[in-house]
């Protein structure tokens, strides 16, 4: 899963401090075989990307039933 924007972007100093709070999120995609990365451009935009493995990921209709 991606999500891209293109506002204003974040300075480096910026993006090597925001998952700080967050270093759970980060850890549990790890923990299940996953990357948790955001990439962003000061001026041009930002993109934050979950990677999965394909085994977690289920059919829509199957989702729907569990």
């Amino acid at each position: 899963m991606s999500v891209v924007d293109n506002g204003i972007g974040m300075s480096a100093e910026t993006l090597a401090n925001l998952l700080r709070p967050f270093e759970q999120a980060d850890a549990l995609a790890t923990a299940i075989g996953g990357t948790l990365s955001i990439h962003s451009t000061l001026g041009a935009g930002t993109r934050a990307m979950v990677i999965l493995p394909a085994s977690l990921v289920r059919p829509a209709s199957q989702a729907e039933a569990a």
